[in-house]
């Protein structure tokens, strides 16, 4: 059927899978077969690359001169093609870098390095270009997260836990911006104010942490509650990691104070539990904040805009070089790959 199909590698194949074991194999009838359509196959690869060296898409070609030699790799022409395209497709991809580096899209330009370096790892230019383009990709890698003001879930109603939004955000923005362990610099109080009103002299944060508060209970010296956090690139975008968590203050652990009747030191503690769980939750899931700059590609890819996605992927790969989800980069460069030749 592959055969009159003339899908001839699936033919090759069928015939292969028949051919007999022991000696005088080479001989059958399956095994002549299929060395015939080998053979009809490399007639066809060998056609193939002369039209495409004719219509000097080298790319093509490249790809043509790859295949041609796959098919028997004994093949002194083939090889020649072979290292003749290796070193016009490298230095079409250091011009195409060169020509993107010009315009300031240094994302796209380590694209094409990246590229380049796949073909000729050992390329001495490809290496010193990578370096210089990584230096300047470096100075943009400093995560910086800002935690949104607190939302509150509409079921939940007005006069639980009055003014808890207030402070939980206080109290998550004092403990983030203290916290070395996960991964993320948290925009501190002093800067929180400024942020909110985009002032010029502000921080610029890259990530935003968004809190809605679920539930909440509490009396004089105890209280429940359940927030639902989101981290997320850019502010409001895609969830590199999120999560729900719920603290509480037992009976017993605050001192009974006459003063506070509305329960002011409760709720003040309350936030300050929720957010110790909610930093803790963040250490554990280190390894998926770590992949931020791959969660923000994948939201350019929503957003169809392979400029953002090429360089959200070269700055993780500039911070990392064997620490990215691999499953998630193949399909990020199997978008750039559409859109850039």
């Amino acid at each position: 059927k592959a055969l009159t199909a003339n899908d001839l590698p699936k033919a090759e194949s069928e015939f292969t899978k028949l051919v007999p074991e022991g000696e005088g194999s080479a001989q059958t009838i399956p095994a002549l077969a299929a060395k015939h359509i080998r053979a009809l196959r490399i007639q066809e690869a060998k056609q193939q690359l002369a039209s495409l060296e004719r219509s000097r898409n080298i790319l093509k070609a490249s790809k043509a001169a790859v295949a041609f030699f796959d098919l028997d790799p004994t093949i002194r022409q083939a090889k020649r093609t072979v290292d003749k395209y290796k070193t016009k497709v490298t230095q079409q991809r250091l011009k195409a870098s060169a020509a993107q580096t010009k315009l300031g899209k240094l994302g796209t330009a380590h694209m094409y390095l990246h590229r380049a370096q796949k073909i000729d790892p050992s390329n001495r230019t490809v290496e010193k270009r990578m370096k210089e383009l990584e230096k300047e990709l470096s100075k943009r890698l400093t995560f910086i997260v800002l935690v949104e003001k607190v939302a509150r879930d509409t079921e939940l109603d007005s006069s639980a836990c009055k003014e808890m939004e207030g402070w939980l955000r206080d109290s998550l923005v004092a403990q983030g911006a203290k916290n070395r362990s996960i991964g993320m610099y948290i925009v501190p109080p002093e800067w929180t104010p400024s942020v909110d009103k985009k002032a010029e002299d502000a921080p610029v944060p890259n990530g935003g942490i968004s809190i809605e508060l679920q539930k909440c209970t509490h009396g004089t010296g105890t209280g429940q509650a359940t927030i639902r956090w989101s981290l997320e690139v850019p502010r409001g975008g895609k969830s590199v990691v999120s999560g729900e968590v719920t603290a509480e203050i037992p009976k017993g652990v605050l001192p009974k104070d006459e003063q506070d009747s509305e329960g002011i030191n409760a709720r003040k503690q309350l936030a300050r539990q929720v957010g110790k769980a909610m930093y803790a939750k963040l250490e554990s899931e280190r390894s998926q904040v770590e992949q931020w700059l791959i969660t923000l590609a994948e939201y350019y890819m929503e957003k169809s805009d392979p400029a953002q996605v090429a360089d959200a992927l070269a700055r993780g790969r500039s911070k990392s070089k064997s620490g990215l989800d691999r499953a998630r980069v193949n399909q990020i460069e199997a978008f750039l790959a559409e859109k850039y030749e």
